[in-house]
């Protein structure tokens, strides 16, 4: 894998690990989209589904309260007002109700079973409706003690106020006397003890008093004894009074038997009868509402408690993974930083720094750099490798030719200086001519063989400089395509900058979504806050959001710190390959001025082979006129003369070769191959 990686090129590397980040920033983004949609919707059917059940339910309990504060209020003013704000209320409950069944939670089994008993419970409260406005507009139904008390209590004690009425009245007709005066006084407390009962009866129908009880149950006492008094009377007692008191004494005692009945009959709990119907009928319709109503709070309660923890456990689940993308993120970051200092940036220090001790080190031509990878540094090293070994041979080539030009130039100029010291023992014999033209004419032969030799090493050393000026124009070459590739290394560095420019963008963009998301937890919060006791717990995890949204951010900022310090590697590896294309273009210069050396030296090697051949033809005429010499002294003067003339100038290019030669090899010492 190792391998596989180390032989992609830059530009794929550089791909691959922007294409690793984005893969990471995309499963970020969407996991978080993904975790605050399901929280979205689950706080979105709390609000627009479980809180407005839960609010309309209130609003029922409400709105049949109401109703029946209107129905209280009318039952005790009679008032036709508070009639209609009891319909009113009833329909507006109704409403209400028709509201809570077209939410999509109201169809659930329990919650619609809850309604449906509610809404029940309202038809039976409509149906005692027209019962309870019959009470109302009737005393007598709505008070039965009062219709007792008129059935039977009232006709009674009319006709024992007739009675003991008549009972006085007849003793206008008796005679006057003590007995009958006691008899007409106690006849007259009879009427006005039973005249303080009925008041008392009155009193305890219209207040239910205790001491109207109280005052019955005295006068009622008083109207025993006087009773019993009146029949211990006597004679005294007209036969009408007697008839007419046993009368009084039999209605008395129905009376009190039905007074009795009727205390124990209509008591506190069935006095009225439109209190009984709300206590015995409306109450427990009323009970069975709130009840219901309670039951559908309870269950919309643990929908939206479901809910919350159903967002709790999104939010943790995406705090987690947030957390492990994090780390994985700067795992993978710190990996891909790693993998491009050790791809990428190590090689081209490597081969910054080769080039640099190449460049201060006196042109070491041994050094090579061995970049085990198959992008383009790779590439780059193989092919510095080539040019320093061509580079090395074309030295090891220039250093021999100009071995073989200084040798050459030594050889010719021993000879050449002999050809001089023959010349000058010919001219200082040239008096003895006929003694000497035997060896004249051998020293003649020999000049002729020196100037052919002269000729063939002239020759070779032209050859040799041909091959030198072809070497430096193949090291000027490659020195040239060292140039290429430094400039393509170049590219590739600048290539490398943009990238990071473009990691920056990305980081950036992370950054961007970290503040949006920051944003939404605020918001948020603040709908939370809006949502009140129901939203504390949204709050909370809108606080965990932004928590989180803070890390990313910190996170981010670290990343940019990397990449900045990434790039300030960049930029020092530009200013290495600046200084390597300037080296470069020293080291072209260089070759260039070698190329143009080996050419002045041709051309002087061109002039020596020249100046040999004259030499040469000029040996082999004198060996010709060796046999005239003898005869034409002058000419043979003229001709010594012109060799020694000759012989100077081949002296004086020989220095001249001599001189290029040793400039050239000092040019060659440069270098270390």
């Amino acid at each position: 894998m190792k391998s596989v990686f180390a032989n992609l090129s830059v530009r794929y590397k550089i791909w691959l690990a922007m294409g690793v980040m984005l893969v990471l920033l995309i499963a970020v983004v969407g996991d978080s989209r993904f975790g605050m949609a399901k929280v979205e919707k689950r706080m979105d059917f709390a609000v627009s589904e479980v809180q407005p059940l839960a609010t309309r339910a209130q609003t029922l309990v409400g709105t049949i309260e109401s109703a029946m504060r209107s129905l209280g209020f009318y039952l005790l003013t009679h008032e036709s007002q508070y009639r209609e704000e009891y319909g009113l209320w009833l329909d507006r409950a109704d409403g209400v109700l028709a509201e809570m069944g077209g939410s999509s939670v109201s169809g659930e089994a329990g919650i619609a079973d809850h309604l449906k008993a509610v809404r029940a419970a309202l038809q039976e409260l409509r149906g005692r409706q027209e019962e309870m406005f019959g009470l109302v507009e009737s005393q007598l139904a709505n008070f039965p003690a009062f219709r007792f008390a008129a059935a039977e209590l009232n006709p009674r004690s009319q006709k024992m106020l007739q009675l003991a009425s008549a009972m006085i009245q007849s003793e206008q007709f008796e005679e006057a006397n003590e007995a009958r005066r006691a008899l007409l006084m106690d006849l007259t407390g009879l009427r006005y003890a039973w005249s303080n009962v009925m008041n008392g009866v009155r009193a305890y129908l219209s207040f239910r008093g205790k001491s109207a009880l109280d005052e019955v149950q005295l006068y009622r006492e008083e109207i025993d004894r006087l009773v019993t008094k009146l029949q211990g009377y006597g004679d005294e007692l007209t036969f009408d009074q007697v008839d007419q008191l046993e009368q009084f004494s039999r209605l008395r005692d129905e009376f009190f038997a039905s007074w009795d009945r009727l205390l124990v009959d209509y008591n506190d709990t069935n006095w009225r009868a439109d209190a009984t119907l709300l206590r015995e009928e409306v109450g427990p319709l009323l009970q069975r509402i709130r009840e219901h109503t309670s039951e559908v709070n309870d269950l919309l309660a643990a929908k939206a408690s479901a809910a919350r923890q159903e967002v709790a456990g999104t939010i943790t689940r995406l705090e987690s993974n947030q957390f492990i993308l994090l780390v994985i993120a700067l795992v993978v970051v710190a990996g891909v930083m790693i993998g491009i200092n050790h791809f990428i940036v190590a090689p081209a220090q490597r081969l910054r720094d080769l080039l640099r001790d190449i460049a201060d080190g006196e042109g070491d031509l041994t050094q090579r750099c061995n970049l085990d990878a198959g992008d383009e540094l790779g590439e780059a090293s193989r092919y510095f490798n080539r040019m320093m070994e061509g580079l090395q041979a074309m030295m090891g080539d220039v250093a021999a030719v100009s071995r073989s030009v200084r040798e050459g130039v030594e050889l010719s100029s021993q000879r050449v200086n002999g050809v001089a010291a023959n010349a000058v023992q010919v001219a200082a014999r040239v008096g003895d001519t006929a003694t000497a033209a035997e060896e004249l004419s051998a020293t003649s032969a020999e000049i002729a063989r020196n100037a052919e030799e002269a000729a063939g090493e002239a020759a070779r050393v032209e050859e040799m400089a041909t091959n030198g000026t072809r070497s430096v124009e193949q090291m000027n070459r490659v020195a040239r395509q060292v140039g290429e590739q430094v400039g393509i290394l170049k590219q590739g560095v600048d290539q490398l900058e943009e990238k990071s420019r473009c990691m920056l963008e990305m980081v950036d963009a992370i950054n961007d979504i970290a503040n949006q998301t920051n944003l939404l937890a605020l918001n948020a919060a603040i709908e939370a806050a809006r949502a009140g006791e129901m939203g504390r717990g949204f709050a909370v995890v809108a606080d965990e959001v932004r928590q989180l949204a803070i890390k990313t951010q910190e996170s981010t900022s670290r990343i940019t710190t990397l990449i900045s310090d990434n790039q300030q590697s960049n930029e020092q590896l530009a200013r290495t390959m600046e200084e390597l294309a300037a080296v470069t273009g020293t080291m072209l210069e260089g070759v260039e001025s070698a190329a143009a050396t080996i050419r002045g030296m041709h051309g002087g090697v061109e002039s020596m082979n020249g100046r040999v051949s004259q030499i040469a033809a000029a040996a082999a005429q004198q060996a010709a006129v060796t046999q005239e010499v003898s005869h034409n002294i002058e000419s043979v003067s003229a001709a010594e003369q012109e060799n020694a003339d000759g012989t100077q100038e081949v002296v004086a290019q020989l220095a001249q070769l001599d001189e290029m030669s040793e400039r050239l090899s000092a040019l060659v010492a440069r270098f270390r191959f």
